[in-house]
């Protein structure tokens, strides 16, 4: 990186000139609860959309979550997808249509916003700003591909992007010099690709102490990779629960050991199978998400396919009164290990010991058929066959006596076409 592309990032530091009064505000109100702003949004545009307005049973006012949640309905992908056209607003111009790339079939398609990058970095900068963020200069390594020892530079988000589908010891050496010799304090990538770079930071014994945070997001976050991140004390953090929907956002609270779903963003609820609020501590429920913004195409009550464990009402770290979740389980369904029986456990069940992961630099389940189950690894200096003994009788023990169990060693983690992890690639539909 040249030294004037360097100049040039350093002195961007009012990104409100750049991003505009709307990011301004955004930030400033993010961490506010004014729920009469979701209800003027759902007012403006009740009428205006096809789909809501021919439900005839709408109250002239939305004027309270109760009015809401009795005057629409849930909706998902499919019903999304089939009355497309009938959710748009065809009145407006300067939208885009996007892709979701989802787990499977169809992918979903929506229309957001051609500005929705002020409501992005206005969240998203104070959501960080926990862990210390002030517009800083980040290292990403996330669904970019780039050729040879490079990187690439964006001056206007002051991101250093690295090639985030390599992970061998040089490539991570050279993220490492990179960071160090520019003084880049924060990290951002994929959860994955954080515990690999950090666990190669401290098997090696690296200096960290110019580091002052950790960004993750888009994968499950497991209780190893949190433990491992609590290993550099003076490193903060964050990790952020979003989708390409852009109705709800939830970021981690380190002193609660939960996630926090904040309303100015979009409007987050957490239902059962009938559709009814999670109200105990400690049941699972769906993510289901309210746009505030989109007025091309408002999405209300949309159910997200991910699920979550309730939290407590009050988080006993920082105070925090909406919806918290201990743990969000993802695409829960698909995180199931199934026996030839059709019984299951699911992959928390597999948790395995910390001084497993100290001996693997990567791990990954992979299922092929029910009662079949490969333990992919890639082994490093610490494993041993003792070790792997003990992986493998850990996992047979959770599963019936009669599946069939693989370990196999492996150079590589599978991972999607955009770069993701998964902890579990499962053949069964």
């Amino acid at each position: 990186m040249s030294k004037i592309l360097l100049l040039i990032m350093k002195l961007n530091l009012l990104p409100s000139l750049i991003f505009g009064s709307k990011y301004k505000k955004i930030k400033s109100n993010f961490f506010s609860e004014n729920l009469n702003v979701f209800f003027t949004f759902i007012n403006v545009n009740k009428e205006k959309i096809q789909f809501y307005s021919n439900k005839g049973t709408l109250p002239n006012d939305i004027t309270s979550l109760t009015d809401f949640k009795n005057s629409f309905d849930l909706i998902d992908k499919e019903i999304a997808l089939t009355n497309f056209n009938k959710l748009l607003n065809k009145n407006l111009s300067g939208s885009a249509l996007c892709t979701t790339g989802g787990t499977s079939g169809k992918p979903m398609k929506i229309y957001l916003p051609k500005t929705r990058y002020k409501n992005e970095f206005g969240a998203l900068h104070a959501l960080w700003s926990k862990i210390g963020y002030n517009f800083d200069i980040r290292a990403v390594v996330r669904n970019e591909k780039v050729e040879g020892n490079s990187f690439k530079v964006n001056l206007i988000t002051k991101e250093v992007i690295f090639d985030g589908f390599r992970s061998d010891d040089e490539y991570l050496k050279f993220i490492y010099e990179t960071m160090k010799k520019y003084n880049i304090k924060f990290f951002h990538g994929y959860t994955s690709n954080a515990e690999r770079f950090f666990t190669y930071l401290l098997k090696n014994k690296l200096d960290t102490s110019f580091m002052k945070g950790i960004i993750t997001s888009s994968e499950n976050l497991y209780l190893h990779q949190i433990e491992l991140f609590e290993k550099v004390k003076h490193i903060k953090h964050m990790n952020f629960y979003g989708h390409s929907e852009k109705l709800l956002l939830g970021g981690w609270c380190t002193e609660g050991n939960c996630y926090h779903f904040y309303n100015s963003y979009g409007y987050t609820e957490l239902l059962d199978e009938d559709g009814v609020d999670i109200t105990e501590e400690g049941e699972i429920g769906e993510l289901v998400g309210s746009t505030n913004y989109n007025h091309f195409m408002p999405l209300f009550r949309y159910k997200t396919g991910d699920f979550a464990i309730k939290g407590k009402k009050k988080c006993p770290g920082c105070g925090f009164e909406g919806l918290s979740v201990s743990k969000i389980l993802g695409r829960w369904h698909g995180e199931r290990v199934y026996n030839s029986d059709n019984t299951f456990v699911t992959t928390t069940a597999l948790n395995l010991h910390s001084h497993h992961y100290d001996a693997v630099d990567g791990l990954q389940y992979y299922q092929p058929e029910k009662g079949v189950l490969e333990i992919r690894v890639i082994p490093n200096s610490s494993f041993s066959n003792h070790i792997e003994n003990e992986l493998y009788q850990l996992v047979k023990s959770k599963l019936n006596s009669d599946s069939i169990i693989h370990l196999v060693k492996v150079t590589e983690i599978e991972r999607k076409a955009n770069g993701k992890y998964l902890l579990l690639i499962s053949e069964i539909k």
